[in-house]
C-alpha cells in the first residue's frame, strides 16, 4: 500500500470523517479515477477491512467495559444482555438448559410521591 492509499483507506473507514469521496480526492491529491480504481482493487478493500477490524475491536473493548460497568451497578437489562452475549460471543454451548440462569426483573417499581 502506498502512503496515499493508506490515508484514503483511513478516511474511508473513519466514521467520524464527514467528507465525501471527492473531498478525499482533494484532501490527499488523488484523481477520482484513481480512488475508484483502488476501491475496485481487492487488495485495497482487504486493507480497508483490516483497518476497520482494528477500529471495531478497539470500540468493542469500550462497549464491553461499559456493559460490565452497567452490570456492576445492578442494571438488570445489562446483566441479561451480558449473559445472552456471553453465550453467543464464544459460541459456547452449555449442558444446562437456557433456564439455568433466570433473572427476575418483575420487581415492582417504587413510585416517587415527591
Amino acid at each position: 500500500m502506498t502512503k496515499k492509499q493508506k490515508l484514503a483507506a483511513d478516511a474511508l473507514t473513519n466514521i467520524g470523517y464527514e467528507g465525501t469521496l471527492e473531498d478525499i480526492c482533494l484532501e490527499f491529491d488523488i484523481a477520482k479515477e484513481t480512488l475508484y480504481g483502488w476501491l475496485s482493487d481487492e487488495r485495497f478493500r482487504e486493507y480497508m477491512d483490516m483497518v476497520l477490524n482494528g477500529r471495531t475491536f478497539s470500540a468493542m473493548t469500550g462497549v464491553w467495559k461499559s456493559l460490565l460497568d452497567q452490570c456492576g451497578e445492578g442494571n438488570i437489562q445489562a446483566i441479561k444482555l451480558y449473559f445472552e452475549l456471553k453465550g453467543k460471543y464464544r459460541g459456547e454451548k452449555t449442558a444446562v438448559s437456557d433456564t439455568a440462569i433466570q433473572i427476575i426483573d418483575d420487581i415492582p417499581k417504587v413510585k416517587d410521591n415527591a
